[in-house]
């Protein structure tokens, strides 16, 4: 099953602690290529996508950030208004429950990426696969 690591790191919740973060990822040469952030307790809940995600967790921890490492889905979504609906209707269908989504910050050929992570992994990839909905690696990903 193709997977992307994706990195979620608690910030503080007061201006600047986004951009100290961009900052500290990017003088070490990552890009981040999807981005979500949140707030929960008090705290930013910021998860991200980077190509060398486990680098980025020991620079990160380095400079004492709390780091967790999990495993997502990635797919492309297809065009049309209804694409999203479609999409969400395989979960729907397969009683799969979708824990949060969030999109890539570039286009992929052209195309917009989803981040999907569910509780169930196998059992969400196996009700996209047989819907012939195709999930993306991040050699793919950077390839692209």
């Amino acid at each position: 099953m193709p997977t992307i690591i994706q990195l979620s790191v608690l910030l503080e919740n007061q201006g600047g602690a986004l951009a100290k973060l961009a900052r500290i990822l990017s003088k070490a040469g990552y890009e981040i290529l999807a981005l979500s952030i949140a707030e929960l307790d008090g705290f930013g809940a910021c998860r991200l996508v980077l190509a060398d995600a486990e680098g980025a967790s020991r620079l990160l921890r380095s400079k004492g950030y709390s780091v967790r490492l999990s495993r997502v889905l990635a797919v492309r979504v297809p065009e049309g208004a209804c694409a999203l609906n479609d999409l969400l209707s395989i979960f729907q269908d397969a009683a799969v429950s979708l824990e949060y989504l969030y999109s890539f910050a570039k286009p992929i050929d052209g195309k917009n990426l989803l981040i999907l992570s569910f509780e169930d992994m196998e059992e969400a990839a196996s009700a996209l696969t047989q819907k012939g909905v195709r999930l993306i690696d991040m050699e793919e990903v950077l390839s692209s």
